[in-house]
């Protein structure tokens, strides 16, 4: 059958199937995180279902009014799904222009701005990045062959 309207530019769809239908489950976990119920499309015994009446939505679960009937069949339709997830980076305070933030391995931190003449050192892998003065920088150009 062929599709009436726009094509999708960004997201994707994406179809999971319930399970384990018996009467008495009301709560099932979501593939995917943090969807609106109004993004899904739920159909139960082929009969698709009303947002906020039939269902809701928390962050991880789907949660029916009345627990689905053994055997019955269920399926979740996620509707242009986000290819990305942004991830919110906290406020860290003191900060100033030219600063700037890695991860340690735990958290978030600032890095405040160096010297100037000075460049950034990664110091390898499981180490804090740190400014350099500028002549451990030429030593190292030059050991680098450059």
């Amino acid at each position: 059958m062929a599709y009436i309207g726009r094509d999708v530019t960004y997201g994707v769809f994406s179809k999971q199937t319930l399970t384990g239908m018996n009467g008495s489950t009301q709560n099932w976990d979501l593939d995917y995180q943090s969807v609106p119920a109004e993004a899904l499309i739920v159909v139960y015994d082929n009969v698709i279902q009303e947002p906020l009446v039939a269902y809701t939505v928390s962050t991880t679960q789907i949660q029916f009014t009345s627990a689905p009937v053994t055997g019955s069949s269920l399926y979740l339709i996620y509707m242009g799904r986000s290819l990305t997830q942004l991830v919110q980076i906290p406020n860290i305070t003191g900060q100033a222009h030219g600063d700037l933030m890695y991860y340690d391995g735990n958290a978030w931190v600032r890095l405040a701005a160096g010297t100037s003449g000075y460049s950034l050192t990664t110091n390898g892998s499981g180490a804090s990045p740190t400014w350099s003065a500028a002549e451990d920088a030429t030593a190292m150009a030059l050991a680098l062959g450059g």
